[in-house]
This record gives C-alpha cells, structure tokens and sequence, in this order.
C-alpha cells in the first residue's frame, strides 16, 4: 500500500489536563507514542502464546526453555509503544470518540517532513483489518526468528470493525514525546464543538507558526472546513527552541561518541551547531 502524503491525528481536548497536555504537545511539535497497553481497544495488539507447544520443548529439552525465552521477550513485548494516524479526515465516529465529542482537533501532518520512518524501529504501516487474530506463538519460534517479524503483524493487526479509521502506525521501542519538524504539522482543524477557550489558546500559539489553523463546521451531515488563520511563511515564523545546544563540556559523553565518527575536529562541529541554533 502506498504511503499516503497526509496523515491525521484525532486528539480530545476535554477536560483542562487533557486540554493542557495536548496544546503543549503542539507548542512543543511534539507527538506522544503510547505504550499498546493505553490504547482505547483492549483487542489491541493481542496476541497469545502455544502453551501446548512450549511444554512439548520444555519436556524435550528437559529445561524451562521457553520461560527463559518469555524472561526475555516479554519487556521488549511490553515497551514497545506506537503512534496512530489515519488517512481519513473527515471520519465522524472519529471526530466523535477520539476528539472528545467533537470538542477536540484534527492534526494534520506532512509525513516526508515528520520523517517517520527513517528509523529502523519507526517505520509507518498501514493496519491490518481481519476477521481473527494472528495464531499464537511459541517461544521456539520466537527463539529461531526474527522476533519483530513474528511481532510486528501482530502489532498491526485490529478487528475489521476498526475498518473505517483507515489506520497507520509507527511502531517505537519506547514510549515518550518524540519531537518533530515544526513544518511537518501543516494544519490544525479544530472541532465545530470546540471550547472558544481552547481555539483562542491554539490561534494565539500559532500566530507565527507554518500550519494553517481551520474551522470544522457541521453542514447537515458534512463537516465543512474553513480557514481561521492562514499558515505564517517559514522565513517569518517564530524560533523555537532554546536557542542553543548543549556543547561538548554539558554532555562529554554524547560528543565522545561523535567524535569517533567524525573526520573533523568535534570542537569545529559544536561551534556550528551553536551559530545554527541562534
């Protein structure tokens, strides 16, 4: 399937700690990657393992083969979080149980900009929709391969119930705010139920910022869309940032790691960074 140029993300700004963590996460260009375990779909990612098989090795081996492979997987199993997109803007059971009641936001995203899936243990994946789960896995097969490639299609996989959200995932290793690009965020579309405090606080945040901030509006069965604040041209948007980067005497270990890979003098290499951050 083809990577679409534009993905959405659907996000609740009910209730003001809700509403507070999500327009930081904006002031930040930050996107949060959960854990599987808090997602809203207790069928997420489930998979189970071959008891029966496991013991038939255990028994064979005469060892506890396979809770010595589970000792190993299952932290690496339950660290692994996730980022959701859709390729569906206009999806209403969406605007409706994941954009608090069409109270929230729909965020829009450059994904050649966000640079999703540079990283090896990042990369986007359309979701799998089907009518069972994976069968289960035993811990020899997860002992004789490759362990991502037996998790991952279990990773990705959602009753087809979950059809119409038209899904993609970047699948991390751990969870946490993962910045990104402020161009890579190219339109906010606030919800036609919006609380007018909430759409104050965004408009005023993006006063000098690249995306274009948008109004959904309720036209019978139809959300239309219309332009609140037109997107600021990057040549003219604010700095973000602190304006500096840490040199080689605040974090002596990550420059000594660069510094093995570098045919230049890292001193050279931090005076640059610095001219570029102010």
């Amino acid at each position: 399937m083809e990577l679409p140029k534009k993905l959405y993300r659907y996000r609740p700004l009910a209730g003001e700690g809700i509403a507070k963590r999500e327009i930081d996460a904006l002031e930040a260009s930050g996107i949060f990657a959960a854990r599987f375990n808090q997602v809203n779909d207790p069928m997420e990612a489930f998979f189970d393992f071959d008891r029966d098989v496991d013991r038939s090795v255990d028994q064979a081996l005469e060892t506890e083969f396979s809770a010595e492979i589970y000792g190993v997987a299952k932290p690496i199993i339950e660290g692994f979080a996730l980022i959701s997109f859709s390729s569906r803007r206009d999806d209403l059971p969406m605007w409706a149980y994941y954009a608090s009641g069409f109270t929230g936001m729909c965020l829009e995203y450059d994904i050649e900009a966000l640079g999703v899936g540079d990283d090896d243990l990042a990369k986007l994946f359309p979701v799998d929709y089907a009518d069972e789960p994976h069968p289960a896995l035993s811990a020899a097969a997860l002992h004789a391969g490759d362990p991502k490639d037996l998790l991952f299609p279990r990773l990705l996989r959602k009753p087809k119930a979950w059809a119409h959200e038209a899904e993609w995932r970047a699948i991390y290793g751990a969870q946490g705010l993962l910045r990104h690009p402020p161009e890579a965020l190219t339109r906010i579309i606030l919800g036609p139920r919006i609380d007018p405090a909430h759409r104050d606080a965004i408009l005023g945040l993006f006063t000098r910022r690249p995306a274009e901030v948008v109004q959904a509006l309720i036209t019978g069965w139809r959300l239309e869309l219309a332009t609140i604040q037109p997107p600021t041209p990057l040549t003219d948007c604010v700095r973000l940032g602190a304006g500096r980067v840490e040199g080689p005497e605040e974090s002596p270990s990550e420059w000594a790691e660069a510094a093995n890979f570098l045919s230049e003098p890292v001193d050279r290499l931090a005076e640059e960074c610095q001219r570029l951050a102010k």
